[in-house]
């Protein structure tokens, strides 16, 4: 009988490898949720209490956000790119995605220090406003073109701007 290799062992285990890492964060997330609910029973304050309600709220929303678009985003992904390089598409995708997360959380960070929150914030939401507003329109145009009886040859004829 072969012996089976580390690869081969990570391969049949591949499959949960990913569930486990969304239980371990959400295991570790519920240290800090348990600590602010201690010092909110301490404090009994009600900003103490209305922080806990905003921060429960805006990581519901956050993880709301997130599902969408990672949902999305690997949808599209998956129809723009070619069976033969849909496994490094992918990949790349998550390079390109894990750096720009990186890049825009040391940003954020050196704008709230050195210019304060709404500075960092309006910063932010700019280019977000502006990524859905292109692509709410990317989507407009393909789908009047689609109305109109134009065929589109491919579906990267649409991302380029004219």
């Amino acid at each position: 009988m072969p012996t089976q290799g580390p690869q081969t062992l990570l391969t049949s285990y591949q499959g949960y490898l990913g569930p486990a890492a969304g239980v371990a964060a959400s295991l570790l997330w519920t240290f800090p949720a348990l600590f602010f609910t201690a010092a909110g029973k301490r404090i009994g304050t009600v900003g103490v209490n209305a922080l806990r309600i905003g921060l429960a709220l805006m990581f519901v929303l956050g993880g709301m956000g997130v599902g969408i678009y990672e949902a999305v985003e690997d949808t599209i992904a998956a129809d723009l790119l070619p069976s033969e390089i849909r496994g490094s598409g992918f990949g790349v995708l998550a390079v390109v995605t894990g750096l720009g997360d990186l890049i825009s959380s040391v940003l954020f960070g050196w704008a709230w220090a050195g210019a304060g929150i709404r500075i960092a914030a309006s910063a932010v939401l700019i280019p977000m406003i502006a990524g859905a507003m292109l692509l709410i329109h990317l989507a407009l145009r393909h789908q009047n073109l689609e109305e109109k009886g134009g065929r589109i040859a491919d579906d990267r004829d649409v991302i380029k701007l004219s």
